[in-house]
């Protein structure tokens, strides 16, 4: 049987960079990411590289994004993946047309505008403007356009499997953003993660970025633990620093459940209609709306 379900275990809540590394430590090829970075043609060089590491006695694959004038990967152990410290960015505009002109495929291109329009969104509530007046300090950021591109490109590779994840958790404390100091967790963080459960532990670090969020956001359709699954392949995504009493590790589960509902649900209702005239691209975003609403198919 084919695997057809992807779950994330995340322990030590998840990152751009920990979701792209547990990619490839289920053994998605680094040349797969490579070629799609290339084709976004940024003006910015950037390197992809990996290394085997250990988190918590865990062995796993670290993902690093480098480029020239940093001579550093970004990583977990930054307050957020996305930099803080960065003062440039790029607005929402310039990151659309930036993926809308890339040689990606269109359905990828489709999934990684989604994910960055949850943290576009969540920046316009925040600062009270108009998503196309969002100016991203830090997830405009080479490295983030980098992680996003590669959790879209990724999730197509796998055959658009069904999402689910454990519940995020996310640490206590501080984070410095570009408008000032702020508790976790981080604002557009909290804002991206609306109507998802998230648990708050003992850590004193940003466990759950942003960029994390929104990957969850846009691809996990259930939030719970595993119910009726068989395993094929694990991939372990580590972050940069080892954290206190547990490992800094995302887990991919890749397999297929014997049922394809969970336990809570006893019955499947159809619905059927007949469309005699609608655009095709009315058409896809009625189903991106329904998909995202839950419908199974």
């Amino acid at each position: 049987m084919p695997a057809t379900h992807l779950h994330l275990d995340c322990p030590s809540g998840i990152s751009g960079d920990m979701f792209a590394a547990a990619l490839l430590d289920l053994g998605l090829p680094l040349s797969l990411f490579q070629e799609a970075i290339a084709g976004l043609h940024l003006p910015e060089k950037v390197l992809l590289k990996t290394e085997r590491a250990l988190r918590g006695g865990l062995a796993g694959t670290r993902f690093l994004v480098e480029t020239p004038h940093e001579h550093s990967p970004h990583s977990h152990s930054h307050p957020h993946d996305h930099s803080h410290e960065h003062e440039h960015g790029r607005s929402w505009a310039q990151i659309r047309t930036l993926l809308q002109k890339s040689h990606l495929t269109t359905p990828v291109k489709e999934t990684a505008l989604k994910i960055f329009l949850r943290v576009a969104e969540a920046e316009a509530r925040l600062h009270g403007k108009l998503v196309d007046e969002v100016h991203f300090h830090e997830v405009g950021a080479v490295d983030s356009i980098v992680d996003i591109v590669v959790a879209a490109v990724g999730f197509h590779h796998l055959g658009l499997p069904h999402v689910t994840a454990s519940v995020p958790v996310e640490g206590t404390g501080t984070i410095q953003c570009a408008h000032g100091t702020f508790p976790l967790p981080a604002p557009a963080t909290a804002e991206i993660l609306r109507g998802i459960p998230i648990r708050q532990i003992d850590v004193p670090a940003e466990l759950t970025t942003p960029t994390g969020a929104a990957i969850l956001a846009q691809l996990v359709r259930h939030f719970g633990p595993l119910e009726n699954f068989t395993t094929e392949k694990i991939g372990y995504g580590l972050g940069t620093r080892d954290l206190p009493g547990r490992p800094n590790v995302l887990r991919a589960f890749l397999g297929h459940t014997s049922n394809s509902l969970s336990s809570s649900h006893e019955s499947i209702i159809e619905i059927r209609t007949h469309l005699d005239d609608i655009t095709g691209e009315h058409l896809a975003h009625a189903i991106d709306r329904l998909m995202e609403a839950g419908a199974l198919d």
